[in-house]
């Protein structure tokens, strides 16, 4: 069961495996990555002009759908509402890990106990996928650098471009949008704009 499915432990090494096997080369899969980092960064200004065109308001995309698409009243904010709620899993997730938990230990809960625990597996989660690509590209340095036991950290860009031709076009478009999916999240500090004050 996963507990978080946007704080997934290894989202990012699997992503990668798979970004890699689809492109075919490690020379491909770094522009790859390159290129998902510039699709972010667009991104990152699109939401920076919409928060300034409404600084006052939090909501993030249901704020900025709100006033692109007036009519029908609601329709666009309310879809996009239900369809957060509907595929939304993580705190039920969270809830139902903190029963397993307290059923493996045989001990009965209370309300305050049972969304204490499953608070604590989301933080720890969160915290956990938050260091973990710190740690993947920290242990990736050691590795490089020659610290380890393997022979030659190197191989794989002694010819980073073999198997590019081998890539097919379902496997390039497959790695770019697990690419985006990769670089996604920071957008949801746009939900709490009105949150945020500005000092000039």
């Amino acid at each position: 069961m996963s507990l978080l499915p946007h704080f997934n432990p290894h989202t990012y090494v699997s992503e990668a495996a798979t970004i890699l096997k689809g492109v075919g080369s490690v020379g491909l899969s770094m522009i790859y990555w390159f290129i998902g980092y510039l699709l972010a960064q667009s991104t990152l200004a699109v939401y920076l002009e919409l928060a300034s065109y409404f600084p006052s308001r939090s909501g993030s995309e249901v704020v900025y759908l709100e006033q692109a698409f007036p009519k029908p009243d609601y329709f666009f904010p309310t879809t996009f509402a239900v369809k957060h709620v509907v595929f939304s899993f993580g705190s039920s997730n969270a809830i139902v890990f903190a029963e397993y938990i307290f059923g493996i230990a045989g001990s009965g809960y209370t309300n305050w106990q049972l969304k204490g625990v499953a608070v604590a597996a989301y933080t720890f989660g969160a915290f956990h996928q938050l260091t973990y690509h710190y740690r993947i590209s920290i242990a990736g340095l050691v590795v490089l650098g020659g610290h380890t036991k393997v022979e030659d950290p190197m191989i794989n860009w002694h010819d980073a471009w073999k198997g590019t031709s081998s890539a097919s076009a379902y496997g390039a478009t497959n790695a770019m949008i697990k690419l985006i999916f990769s670089y996604s999240g920071y957008t949801n500090a746009f939900s709490v704009v009105n949150e945020i004050k500005v000092c000039y």
